[in-house]
């Protein structure tokens, strides 16, 4: 189940299980990477990312002009990839991560996927950080 919390798929989760247990969290993390990069399919990523929350979720912390351009980011970003953004900035770090939603849209599908698999494997590091 814990394991579970770090990448939200089955799939995923089996191959880490039947791969355990590890000698340390380095070699964990560096038997992760094989089956996230190049054993899932892709919609497994993508049920991944859908699995978190998005920015959208997120701005009741926000104020102004950093809470209008993440909400309006929010809707386009989904709308153009057809998942949320997914980063592993801190939270509370709005302006960065609107900066980095502004800057990410412009890329193609291909280079968002990259990027946020990527991000999803960050994020799956530091859960395995606290099993």
């Amino acid at each position: 189940m814990d394991l579970f919390l770090c990448a939200s798929r089955i799939l995923f989760c089996k191959v880490m299980i039947e791969a355990s247990s590890f000698s340390s969290l380095e070699h964990a993390t560096s038997f992760a990477r094989e089956p996230w990069f190049n054993m899932l399919p892709i919609q497994s990523w993508l049920n991944t990312f859908s699995a978190h929350r998005h920015i959208g979720d997120d701005v009741t912390i926000a104020h102004g002009d950093i809470r209008t351009g993440l909400l309006q980011f929010a809707t386009k970003y989904r709308k153009k990839f057809g998942f949320g953004f997914v980063t592993s900035t801190n939270l509370f770090l709005l302006q960065q991560m609107l900066e980095e939603v502004q800057a990410r849209y412009q890329n193609s599908l291909q280079v968002k996927l990259d990027i946020a698999s990527r991000e999803e494997f960050t994020l799956i590091e530091r859960g395995l950080t606290k099993l």
